[in-house]
């Protein structure tokens, strides 16, 4: 006997003293294993019902597994994915924003990837300054990533975003602004130490086209997939200084992947800002999201933010609908 079998009682697989058993076939022990399992979800996608082809005949659990795709004549030299999507947000049932969006990924071989976002959008006339509400391109977000080994990636970067950072200033005092820091061109990396810690880290500049010079903004911090509790941590840290303010963010994440179409994700954290357009200053903050793929196309988002920062002080509540194609 090899792998977990070993240590178990005899009894776990010779039920009611049946030592008749012909196979030593995975299935005929695990089938409910193999129909539960949704990481990749193994009967819908119509897996093989081996589990040695990939799990090994000496495995300690089911986690550890590798699946080599060329065995299935189909080599993953060049892999290409794409979405596309509608969506909207209201506010107080007012239209607000609509926009759509494009996602790309493109995978060469084991070592390259692709990957650009992009959204163009229209704005209701309350929300912009000229009262122009035609649609434009709101945001374009581009990596190239090189995989050095299973353990380090360098990443390359260039983001694109219509406004910097929001489309009306007046918002700078709600904060939550550090989606925005990297407008331009930047780099990073992620090393993972261990198989449960990973570090990543990323340098790169602000600049709109009024803005006299870039600035530069990093952002650092650590994910954590094994600690004893259901939940992946992110403790993150980003510094900023930029053409509406700087400040810095120091944050905590836990995000939970609770089947294929459920994620959640809670927040909590402290900026500090020091902005012309805001006597906000310090503030401690948290959200919750959860998101859910309703069948193939479509995309329910609801969350929650709590913003308690002296002069200003909200909740919120917010819920998104989208269709990707």
């Amino acid at each position: 006997m090899v792998g977990v079998h070993a240590t178990q009682l005899c009894s776990a697989c010779h039920v009611n003293n049946n030592y008749a058993l012909t196979s030593a076939a995975c299935w005929n022990c695990h089938q409910a294993d193999y129909n539960g399992a949704m990481s990749p979800p193994h009967l819908a996608s119509g897996f093989p019902q081996d589990c040695t082809q990939c799990h090994g005949s000496s495995a300690l659990n089911w986690t550890s597994a590798t699946f080599n795709h060329a065995s299935t004549g189909f080599s993953l030299t060049v892999f290409h994915l794409s979405k596309a999507g509608i969506a909207l947000t209201r506010s107080h049932w007012h239209p607000e924003r609509q926009f759509v969006f494009f996602e790309n990924t493109v995978q060469l071989g084991t070592k390259i990837s692709i990957y650009h976002d992009l959204e163009a959008d229209k704005l209701a006339a309350g929300l912009t300054s000229t009262g122009s509400t035609a649609p434009r391109l709101a945001r374009s977000f581009l990596t190239l990533r090189f995989q050095v080994n299973k353990a380090l990636s360098f990443d390359f970067s260039h983001n694109y975003f219509r406004d910097v950072p929001t489309f009306d200033t007046r918002l700078l005092g709600t904060g939550l602004l550090d989606q925005f820091l990297f407008q331009g061109f930047s780099g990073g990396l992620k090393l993972a130490v261990t198989q449960g810690a990973t570090f990543y880290g990323n340098l790169g500049s602000s600049k709109r086209e009024q803005d006299p010079k870039a600035s530069l903004n990093y952002q650092g911090g650590l994910m954590l997939t094994r600690l004893p509790i259901p939940f992946h941590v992110d403790l993150r840290y980003s510094k900023f200084n930029s053409s509406f303010g700087s400040g810095s963010y120091q944050s905590i994440m836990l995000t939970r992947q609770l089947s294929d179409k459920i994620r959640f994700d809670l927040q909590g954290g402290l900026q500090s800002l020091n902005s012309s357009f805001t006597n906000q200053s310090r503030t401690k903050y948290g959200t919750a999201d959860l998101d859910y793929l309703i069948g193939m196309h479509y995309i329910l988002g609801v969350g929650w933010t709590l913003y308690r920062g002296g002069t200003r002080n909200y909740d919120q509540i917010f819920i998104s609908f989208g269709y990707r194609f």
